[in-house]
């Protein structure tokens, strides 16, 4: 097993933001109670596939694009406010895990 191991350089929009001397605001580490695929959509989608059975990656892409498209735009809208109140949560907490 090979592992490889880039060098980061101070590069992008934290570089930039350093040299024009801007604050930088300290977040958690990952976290899936505010990743808004972790916590929302995926436990419906992983819900939806339960059970069925590919052939094929292929198969298994289709009918993930079509659980997608068969979302309503209220359903990400409705996803979207739940992450908000799960930041806020989070920022009350001083970043401590945020349970559902």
């Amino acid at each position: 097993m090979h592992v490889f191991h880039r060098v980061r350089r101070r590069t992008g929009s934290s570089g930039r933001a350093l040299q024009l001397e801007l604050p930088t605001i300290p977040h958690p580490t990952y976290s899936p109670d505010l990743a808004p695929s972790d916590f929302f959509s995926f436990p419906l989608l992983k819900k939806h596939l339960k059970g069925n059975h590919y052939e094929t990656y292929a198969e298994v892409e289709a009918d993930v694009r079509s659980w997608c498209r068969s979302q309503t735009p209220e359903f990400f809208a409705d996803g979207m406010r739940k992450l908000v109140q799960r930041w806020r949560l989070c920022i009350e907490r001083d970043g401590v895990y945020v349970e559902k």
